[in-house]
Order: structure tokens, then sequence, then C-alpha cells
């Protein structure tokens, strides 16, 4: 008896200690930036953040999501940062979808690295959900760049993709011009919140 529960105990801690890196992974380290510092800072080490000012109000990655989900369907590709409005704690979606990158795998996002979009562009629209209301805003001026874009793997092991940079844009929702500023993303995007649908 004693001989069976020493090899479960054995198990079980062998096969926590194997899933616990991976979940590792997925969790988000929050870093305050030095001065805006309801934002995270800005970053390149694959902290799984994200945040934004909506004029002055904080859009910021939770805890129990996945801040960045990356979903190609019909020839486009959308980057979906899911988190919060905490003026009031309303879940908030920012979609940049962008038609001319079109990746078959997470592993292609390496491709993005050191890449820009200035805004407006035929190539990249935004949508917002806000509380579940979806809005496709005309973008006045913006832009979204991929400062950093690399193959992450710990003991010669792919794990995904880290996937750095920052955006602002300029739009009109509800008849109120609404400026987004100091965004900011790093994530690790690979089997859990990469979806290649076409």
């Amino acid at each position: 008896m004693k001989y069976s529960l020493l090899i479960i105990c054995t198990i079980a801690c062998c096969l926590f200690s194997c899933s616990s890196d991976d979940y590792y992974l997925e969790e988000s380290k929050f870093i305050p930036d030095s001065e805006i510092t309801s934002l995270p800072a800005i970053t390149e080490q694959g902290l799984n953040i994200f945040g934004v000012l909506r004029d002055k109000a904080t859009i910021r990655y939770e805890e129990n999501k996945y801040p960045l989900k990356v979903i190609v369907q019909n020839d486009t590709t959308s980057f979906i940062f899911d988190g919060k409005d905490y003026s009031d704690y309303n879940d908030y979606k920012i979609t940049f979808k962008i038609t001319d990158f079109i990746p078959e795998e997470d592993a292609n996002l390496v491709s993005l690295n050191d890449v820009t979009y200035n805004m407006p562009n035929n190539n990249i629209s935004i949508q917002i959900t806000d509380n579940n209301k979806t809005i496709d805003t005309d973008v006045i001026s913006g832009s979204l760049t991929f400062s950093n874009a690399k193959n992450l793997t710990i003991d010669e092991e792919y794990k995904g993709v880290v996937l750095s940079g920052t955006f602002q844009f300029k739009t009109i929702i509800d008849n109120t011009p609404t400026a987004f500023s100091y965004g900011r993303f790093d994530v690790i995007v690979g089997f859990s919140n990469f979806y290649n649908l076409d």
C-alpha cells in the first residue's frame, strides 16, 4: 500500500512539474511603467501584458484571460487585445485586422519583427468591443509597431513567439473624437492563443 501511494505521488509530482513550466509561461507579470503607473512597463520578455490609455482611462489585460489572441480567418489576421476598462470595469477588446499578413502558424509571426503599420491604411482596420458592443472604427491617424518578434525555446523545445510592440491611434467613437495612446504589448503567442481557421 505504501509503495502504491509512493508511486502515485511520484507520478503526480512529475505531471505537475512537466506542465508547470508551460503554465508559468502563460502567466501575466505586471511591472508598472515608471511614468504611467496604471500601465505595464514597455518590455520585450514575453510577460503576457498589454495596456493603453483611452483618453485618460486605463485599459489593461486581466489575469484570467489571454491578453492577446491571434486569429487567421477569411484572408485576415486579427490581433485581439482583451482586457478591462478600469474607468467602468467593463470588458474591453481592441482588434487590429491586417489583410496583408497571413501566417499559417504561430512560428510565422517572427516575420513581423521591426514592422510598423501606419494608419490610415487599406491593409489594417481597428474594431473596438466595449462591454460586448462592437464598433468598426474610422481611424484618423495612428500606428502599430511590432518592435520584437522572436522564437521562444526552452531546453531546445519551441514554446511560441514573443511578440512585443506599441500602438496609438485616433478615431471617432459615438461621435466623439477619442485617442488611444501609450499602447504597449508583450505577449507569448503559441498553441493556446493562435488559431488558423482557414
